[in-house]
């Protein structure tokens, strides 16, 4: 096969082609080296002996058959999830304790383990319950190092971060003051008095961004929207000389705007909680975008150039618009959720907030809208109904087309 292969030197084509094949056709298997007692081997000597042995023989071309079931088995690892037990043993008693002179850079193997064992050492022994829940009174929530601390008061929130921080000295972990925000999330107008917690003050926040979504005190999805729309605006600006260029085509220019703009601006649109108005301003970038692609039109009766109509655009780009698509990413979402059976995100779509409901008309909630998205397809639909994945695709594509104001 190499041989067939090198012939084709001179047509680097045909030579990358086949050089792909013979990739495609390799497959990467995991091996561990036993002796003669069917034991592991773990000293590096005696792998070092056995795989010296093992080319010996090939290369004298002896009798590599009685050898195989000495020298390679495969295996496929299932590590089950540590307890806080088995991490507390890794940490103490498995490893020596070293010290990181220069410090542990970003791309290195071992960083995220050591991180990783640390700061789930942190997270558990800073709650009660070593497991994440926002049905209680005390709440933590941990993704890699982005942790919230959630409560019902301002003392909830300074007990838990204070147990946060002596669990996360006593790991060689210090908190980030600067990094650290405080927001109290009300619709009632109220003084900002700092969090104090032992000798540090983190900022109280009108709004911060976790996780690369903009969090507010009114828990509104406007200024999240707004800032998706001014993200999407500057690839546009970055992309502008394509989108005016004569030598690609109309269609190059549809791909870019669905590849490249649209997920900057409907980044982590599924969770959204949007009015209205702001599926307003979406649909308008949208239209910007797609006059942009088009250009003008030739009034011939006026003799000079007019923008396009919203009915023409739609009927040049005809492919469902920015809204569509955001309701099947929504109804998407839903059923993913619904089928996630004792999960933490099933438990927060079904549980019901207890409490005094403020004054004023009721706010539209994300799950009030994937109502009226399916009350929309049929006046029959649920919820229940995505346990179904065959149907509930049908639903997505029956989103896709559903016409006027929803």
């Amino acid at each position: 096969m190499l041989e067939n292969i090198e012939k084709d030197y001179n047509n680097p084509r045909e030579f990358f082609k086949k050089c792909r094949t013979v990739r495609q056709d390799f497959k990467a298997q995991t091996f561990i080296i036993k002796d003669d007692n069917d034991d592991i081997l773990t000293e590096p000597t005696k792998i070092v002996e056995k795989f010296r042995l093992h080319f010996e023989l090939l290369n004298n071309n002896g009798n590599f058959d009685k050898y195989k079931e000495l020298i390679y088995q495969t295996v496929e690892p299932e590590l089950a999830e540590p307890d806080l037990e088995e991490i507390d043993l890794i940490i103490k008693e498995v490893s020596t304790s070293f010290e990181c002179k220069t410090g542990l850079r970003q791309g290195d193997a071992l960083s995220p383990v050591l991180f990783n064992l640390a700061l789930e050492k942190v997270a558990r022994s800073a709650t009660d319950t070593e497991e994440m829940d926002v049905i209680g009174t005390h709440t933590l929530l941990a993704y890699a190092d982005d942790i919230i601390i959630l409560g019902k008061s301002k003392l909830d929130v300074e007990e838990r971060a204070r147990k946060l921080i002596n669990s996360s000295s006593s790991m060689g972990l210090v908190i980030n003051e600067n990094k650290t925000k405080y927001m109290v999330m009300t619709r009632n107008a109220m003084t900002k008095s700092n969090l104090h917690v032992g000798d540090l003050t983190f900022e109280q926040v009108e709004d911060f961004k976790y996780l690369g979504v903009n969090i507010n005190e009114k828990n509104n999805m406007h200024n999240e929207i707004r800032m998706r729309i001014n993200a999407a605006n500057r690839c546009y600006f970055t992309m502008r000389e394509m989108f005016f260029s004569k030598i690609l085509s109309r269609r190059t220019k549809e791909r870019l705007y669905c590849t490249y703009m649209r997920p900057v601006v409907t980044y982590a649109c599924e969770t959204w909680s949007s009015t209205q108005g702001d599926e307003e301003k979406l649909q308008n970038f949208e239209r910007k975008i797609l006059r942009k692609i088009y250009g003008p039109v030739y009034n011939n009766e006026l003799e000079k150039f007019e923008r396009r109509k919203n009915e023409n655009l739609q009927q040049l780009y005809n492919k469902p618009s920015i809204r569509h698509f955001l309701i099947r990413k929504r109804l998407e979402w839903a059923g993913l959720v619904w089928r996630a059976e004792d999960t933490l995100i099933k438990k927060v779509t079904e549980s019901k907030i207890t409490g005094k409901r403020p004054r004023g008309r009721t706010r539209q909630r994300w799950y009030d809208r994937v109502e009226k998205y399916l009350k929309k397809i049929n006046p029959l639909l649920d919820m229940g109904v995505a346990s179904d994945r065959e149907k509930w695709k049908g639903i997505l594509e029956a989103a896709m087309v559903l016409n006027g104001p929803l």
